[in-house]
């Protein structure tokens, strides 16, 4: 079927439907992508009604639209998309791989998977060449598992919108000016190996030196995948790299509850994986993991909590200025931003009990790294510690607009409406539901959505998600951590299943 046979009414049911199932709204510019989607779909099926396939979806078949994800944000990439994660692979990642590369006197290997139409290798390549590296110096391969968004990166043609993030220096150094598109020149093709290759296959690409590759690049791929095949992808990816190699996902996915593996670095504000290796790494100063920052946070906010449930009494006097002070409270000051480790410095605030001085440097945090997914539901989360629960959705909203597959975000704003009493339960069962879809190991997402649709007064839905907390949650020791951190969260998971079990045991005499 070509792509101008699927009507536009179809198209415009397939985006309503990826709305409400998942939150995601393809954009005006993007419906070419959607056909795009739509026509692969239909022929790996055999089918010739893109009607039919449509209600096939409609339907609730959730296999086939995790096998349409991947496809549908063909129209969503961007050159330098993340500027914090290109800043990090400009001033630090990039020029060790170079230093490593010439010492061993062999390429820098990198590997982008998914590059959809090709502005991510564009843009690895475009970096390269400004660092001095010229085509035979590095092996950059370039693959996707839509063949026709192969074709369209190898031919190099983009649309002149596209380089509204790309400095006009670059332009002209790299692209041709064609009509109302500009061309890759041929020494920017050299740099670029194009594949058709699907990640959710056994068999994954190594550098044409057969060695081990320095870093992969797999940005907003893997949130559209099931957890076995997640799994079975990122193993490869740590096998495929060489140690200290790195690997690079969107700034939505994370790998807490799929791989322990990697360490978590963080470079210029942005967040990277890296392959552990068997000596020592020289660094200028040791960096905490996220992990642990995580489980700071989560301190500092239950030592806020002790504070707030002490009785009544002369409070502490670092918490009690006297009246005649000419400067404000320590906890509204808004310290220098620690730009290198901004989550760290929120953690040592909140530490402290400067909850104020905390949402101030998130505020700073987030101008200097706007795009950073952590940073913004951090925010969020601690507008929620602090009782501001209206500003919490509406930052839990933006997180979404800006990466609208975050499971986590959506899972938070399905929480916060909750807690409104029963006026947002509507908005809150959405959102409950697109998180589950996204991870069904959200236990907390099933518990939560039990709940709202009791209080909605449906029974046989809240006995269905209050079964999921129970088998999602029981026997698990531990939570694994979550993109920001969720003050409520109790420390043992049996705690969820115990509340689920109980109130499926009461529904049942329902």
């Amino acid at each position: 079927m070509r792509q101008a046979d699927i009507p536009e009414a179809a198209v415009a049911r397939l985006a309503k439907l990826l709305l409400e199932r998942i939150g995601l709204r393809p954009a005006t510019e993007a419906q070419i992508g959607l056909r795009l989607a739509l026509r692969a779909r239909l022929e790996a099926l055999g089918c010739e009604d893109p009607y039919a396939y449509v209600e096939w979806l409609e339907g609730g078949n959730e296999v086939e639209l995790r096998a349409l994800l991947p496809l549908v944000t063909v129209g969503k990439t961007d050159f330098f998309r993340d500027s914090n994660q290109f800043r990090a692979l400009r001033a630090q990642v990039f020029p060790e791989l170079i230093m490593l590369a010439r010492q061993e006197m062999r390429p820098v290997r990198i590997w982008s998977a998914g590059c959809a139409t090709g502005e991510e290798p564009y843009s690895l390549a475009m970096l390269a060449a400004e660092l001095g590296v010229e085509p035979q110096g590095i092996d950059l391969l370039a693959t996707d598992v839509n063949p026709v968004a192969v074709e369209r990166a190898r031919a190099g043609r983009f649309g002149a919108r596209r380089f509204a993030t790309v400095s006009e220096h670059l332009v002209r150094r790299f692209f041709e000016a064609d009509h109302d598109s500009f061309v890759a020149r041929p020494e920017l093709q050299a740099y670029v190996r194009f594949e058709v290759h699907n990640l959710a296959g056994t068999c994954f690409p190594r550098p044409r030196d057969g060695g081990c590759w320095d870093a992969i690049l797999c940005r907003n791929v893997i949130i559209y995948f099931d957890r076995p095949t997640t799994s079975r992808a990122i193993g490869r990816f740590f096998d495929g790299l060489r140690e200290g190699g790195y690997l690079c996902l969107g700034y939505s996915e994370s790998l807490y509850r799929i791989s322990g593996a990697f360490e978590l670095v963080e470079l210029e504000g942005s967040f990277l994986y890296r392959k552990p290796v068997a000596r020592p790494l020289v660094m200028s100063e040791p960096r905490p993991s996220l992990e642990d920052t995580v489980a700071r946070l989560r301190k500092a906010v239950d030592e806020h909590r002790k504070r707030a449930m002490t009785p009544p009494g002369p409070p502490p006097a670092v918490l009690a200025p006297k009246l005649a002070a000419p400067e404000k409270p320590a906890s509204s000051r808004a310290p220098e931003l620690d730009v290198a480790n901004p989550l760290q410095q929120v953690a040592r605030l909140l530490e402290g009990g400067e909850f104020e001085a905390a949402l101030l440097t998130l505020d700073k945090a987030l101008v200097q790294f706007s795009g950073s997914l952590a940073l913004l539901i951090t925010r969020g989360n601690l507008l929620t510690v602090m009782g501001r629960q209206k500003e919490a959705r509406q930052v839990y909203r933006d997180a979404l607009t800006m990466e609208p597959l975050c499971a986590e975000a959506h899972l938070f704003l399905g929480i916060a409406c909750y807690e409104a009493g029963g006026e947002l339960d509507g908005e809150a069962a959405q959102e409950l539901s697109r998180a589950i879809f996204l991870d069904p190991s959200l236990g907390l997402a099933h518990y939560y959505a039990g709940r709202t649709a009791e209080r909605q007064a449906d029974f046989a839905s809240a006995r269905r998600a209050y079964r999921n907390a129970v088998n999602v949650c029981q026997g698990k020791s531990s939570w694994t951590p979550l993109l920001g951190h969720f003050p409520d969260l109790p420390s043992d998971p049996g705690v969820i299943a115990r509340a689920a079990g109980y109130a499926l045991a009461g529904l049942e005499e329902l």
